[in-house]
C-alpha cells in the first residue's frame, strides 16, 4: 500500500509538473490598481481583482488580499487562503513532494499544494552533484594587458587526489577583462564594454558603458546611457536596451519599467504593459 501511495505521489507530481510551462504563460497583468492575470495572446485570464500577483509555478500563483499573501490556480480560485505576511514559490522537497515557505504570526512553516502544513525546511540551494572533470576560466594578467586562461581539475580515483592543469586560451590584449562566470562569457572593456567567449568571438560589440552579471539570477545587464537591457549568460536576448529598470521574476518571465514610468511584464522577448 505504501508503494502505490508512492506511485500515486509521483504521478501526481508529474501532471502537476506538466501544468508548469503551461502556468508560466500567465503574465501579472495591472489595471488601475487592482492585478490578474493575462495570456501570451493578450487576454485577460484572470480579472484583474487582487492588490499584487506573481507568476505561476507549479500550478500556483501567490497574490495578496487585503495586504495578506495566498495562492490561487490558473482559473482564479483562491486554493490556500490569503493569510500569510511573506509567502515564497512551491519547491520540490523530496522526489514526490512539492512545499512553498510561507511565514505566519513570525513563525515559518512549509505547506503543501493544498495549505497543509508540512515540516519545515530551508529552500534548496544551488549546490551538490558528483565530482567528476571540473572546467574553469579565468584572466590572467602581462605587461597592463589581460588574457584567458583555462584550468581543469579531474579527479584521480586510483590514487586519491585531484589533478590541475592549465593552458592559454587567450593571450593578452584587452586593457581590462572580468570574468563573469563558466558558461564561456567574459566582460572586456577598451572604453566602451561587450561581451566575448574564451575564443574571444564577439557576443555582444563593444558598445555599451556598463555591463554588470548578477549571479543569483544568471543574466548579464547591459547599460548604455539611461537605458538597460538583459542578456541570458550565454548571450541570448531577454529585454532590448531601452528601460528605465529591470527585474528577473522567474525564469523567462521579467518585470520592467519604461522611462514614462509605465510597467509591465517581458515574457521570452514579448512584452505585456499594464492599463491605466
Amino acid at each position: 500500500m505504501q508503494r502505490i501511495n508512492k506511485i500515486s505521489s509521483f504521478i501526481l507530481l508529474l501532471l502537476i509538473s506538466g501544468y508548469y510551462c503551461l502556468s508560466q504563460e500567465l503574465i501579472p497583468y495591472r489595471q488601475k490598481d487592482l492585478w490578474g492575470y493575462m495570456s501570451t495572446d493578450n487576454r485577460i485570464v484572470i480579472t484583474p481583482k487582487f492588490e499584487e500577483t506573481r507568476p505561476f509555478q507549479y500550478n500556483r500563483g501567490i497574490v495578496m488580499k487585503n495586504k495578506k499573501l495566498g495562492y490561487i490556480d490558473t482559473t482564479g480560485k483562491i486554493i490556500i487562503p490569503c493569510k500569510y505576511d511573506t509567502a515564497y514559490d512551491f519547491f520540490e522537497r523530496h522526489r514526490d513532494t512539492l512545499v512553498a515557505s510561507v511565514k505566519m504570526g513570525g513563525k515559518w512553516r512549509n505547506i503543501d499544494l493544498f495549505g497543509n502544513e508540512k515540516p519545515y525546511q530551508y529552500p534548496p540551494g544551488r549546490c551538490g552533484g558528483d565530482f567528476g572533470i571540473v572546467i574553469e576560466y579565468g584572466t590572467y594578467k602581462i605587461n597592463n594587458l589581460f588574457g584567458i586562461v583555462r584550468w581543469k581539475e579531474e579527479y584521480d580515483s586510483k590514487n586519491a587526489k585531484i589533478l590541475f592543469k592549465s593552458d592559454t586560451i587567450m593571450k593578452p590584449q584587452y586593457i581590462e577583462l572580468k570574468h563573469v562566470d563558466n558558461s564561456q562569457i567574459f566582460i572586456a572593456n577598451n572604453n566602451k564594454y561587450g561581451l566575448i567567449s574564451p575564443q574571444d568571438s564577439i557576443i555582444k560589440s563593444f558598445e555599451y558603458d556598463t555591463i554588470y552579471f548578477n549571479f543569483i539570477e544568471n543574466i548579464i545587464y547591459l547599460k548604455k546611457g539611461e537605458n538597460i537591457g538583459a542578456v541570458h549568460s550565454f548571450g541570448n536576448t531577454l529585454a532590448e536596451v531601452k528601460f528605465k529598470k529591470l527585474t528577473k521574476v522567474s525564469k523567462g518571465l521579467m518585470k520592467a519599467e519604461l522611462h514614462n514610468g509605465k510597467l509591465g511584464y517581458i515574457y521570452k522577448g514579448k512584452e505585456f504593459w499594464r492599463e491605466d
